[in-house]
């Protein structure tokens, strides 16, 4: 059975399951000289594109609020004032952004790359590597970081760079980008 992606085009979907298709991934990784994607069978590269958009749209918290409540993903988006007036949604440059955004998109492409060679959903803990994890009590030791330890760049590296101004910090109340009444 052939996997079957429905590609949100700025409309809000129901049925919407990525936010890119896979020729324009193709020609994304392509670009970037990656082999290993463009030998891939349409109905993997489909997986992993669905796959990337609940990533993308589980890991960050975007600015704004879903345009309408029946869109199967988190764009495209709004925001809604003190009075309940909709207002437009911009990036950190002053652009205003309607649909869904080209860095979105790319980083869909990116996602299902790297979720070749990478679990998308598994987490790094930044205190150190897990030596020993037990279940049924919920026990978790790490082991201690050392100055010789080098950093591995992660998914969140690329993913980010082509994400930032699109979502606000969770701690904090910092938000890159704004929202401005129309």
């Amino acid at each position: 059975m052939a996997i079957v992606l429905v590609v949100e085009d700025g409309t809000g979907k129901s049925d919407a399951n990525t936010y890119t298709s896979v020729i324009n991934a193709d020609t994304f990784n392509e670009q970037r000289g990656r082999s290993a994607w463009l030998s891939l069978k349409e109905d993997e590269k489909a997986a992993a594109l669905i796959k990337a958009t609940e990533f993308i749209d589980a890991t960050f918290n975007w600015i704004g609020r879903k345009a309408t409540q029946e869109q199967s993903l988190q764009w495209p988006r709004n925001d809604v004032d003190d009075y309940g007036e909709t207002i437009s949604v911009f990036d950190r440059d002053g652009f205003e952004i309607t649909g869904v955004p080209a860095g979105v998109k790319k980083a869909v492409a990116e996602a299902a790359f790297l979720s070749l060679s990478e679990d998308l959903f598994q987490v790094d803990d930044p205190r150190g590597k897990i030596i020993r994890k037990k279940t049924d009590v919920l026990e978790t030791e790490y082991q201690a970081d050392t100055v010789t330890t080098v950093r591995k760049p992660s998914v969140f590296d690329s993913v980010n760079s082509l994400l930032k101004g699109l979502y606000s910090f969770s701690s904090g109340g910092m938000v890159v980008g704004k929202a401005v009444r129309g």
